[in-house]
Formats: structure tokens, C-alpha cells, sequence
């Protein structure tokens, strides 16, 4: 397996993997309309932004990618690994390429908004909550959370 820099050719398979992982993790816990706001999050518009202003990463395993990670100035975003990769340590390794990323350019913390299902792993990787993240309904959905370097 190898972590690498995704390119425009990869956003097929990208959004195969962020399709994959929300439906696989996220359909007990968010509501439907929230799942399908996920999903327009990444468009081959928006995606082609992402690779090409910021740094967006793919793990690929025999040419297949399984996972990716987008470090964004000092946020780390869209962290996703194919169902059949979860608990493999490739979400961890795609978190470590964006921290060092994000550190490497300069910043001295690192942020993000954790889902749900994520919470403990973010936990787990010395992260601290911030805030709770509610919908326009009230229910919260996502985590605020930051690692000081």
C-alpha cells in the first residue's frame, strides 16, 4: 500500500470510497437528508478544487484506492477508508501524512469536525473536543475538535 498525492483521475474512485464509508458507517446515526448533503459535499467540481489547491491524499492498495484524507490549511477533512479497509490502521496512517502535512506548512494546530462514528478514533489519536456541532434541527452531528502540535 502507498499514500500518495491524488490526482484528477482519482475522483471516481474517491467518491466511491466516500460513498462506500458513509453508507456503511453513517446510515443508523444521520439522518437521510444529512447523508445526501455529505455526498454533494463532494462533487467532481469540488473535488478537482481540493486536489488541485490543497493537499489531498489517496492510500492505494494494488492500484485500487481504499482511502483519502484532504489537509486544508490547518484543517484536516474527508477522511474516509473503504469498509472492507476499516481497522487496518489506514485511517491512522492517512491522519499522520495529513498532520505532518498541515505541521510542515507552518501551522502550530490542527482542527477538524469529527463525525459521530469517528469521535473515538480522533480520541484515541490525542484530540481534544471542542464543540458540539448541531444540524439546522438541533441534533448534533458532528464534533469540533483540535491537536496542538
Amino acid at each position: 500500500m502507498i499514500i500518495r498525492k491524488a490526482r484528477i483521475d482519482d475522483i471516481d474512485s474517491i467518491q466511491k470510497v466516500i460513498r462506500e464509508s458513509i453508507l456503511a458507517t453513517h446510515k443508523d446515526l444521520y439522518p437521510e437528508d444529512d447523508i445526501q448533503e455529505t455526498f454533494n459535499n463532494y462533487t467532481n467540481e469540488k473535488l478537482t478544487k481540493y486536489i488541485t489547491n490543497d493537499d489531498y491524499f489517496v492510500v492505494e492498495d494494488d492500484g485500487e484506492i481504499v482511502g483519502c484524507v484532504l489537509a486544508k490549511e490547518d484543517k484536516m477533512r474527508s477522511l474516509y477508508v473503504l469498509p472492507s479497509q476499516m481497522g487496518k490502521g489506514l485511517g491512522r496512517e492517512l491522519a499522520e501524512v495529513a498532520e505532518k502535512c498541515i505541521k510542515d506548512n507552518g501551522y502550530k494546530r490542527i482542527w477538524l469536525w469529527s463525525s459521530l462514528v469517528a469521535h473515538g478514533f480522533y480520541k484515541h489519536l490525542g484530540y481534544k473536543d471542542l464543540k458540539e456541532i448541531p444540524n439546522e434541527d438541533g441534533i448534533v452531528l458532528h464534533i469540533e475538535m483540535e491537536k496542538v502540535f
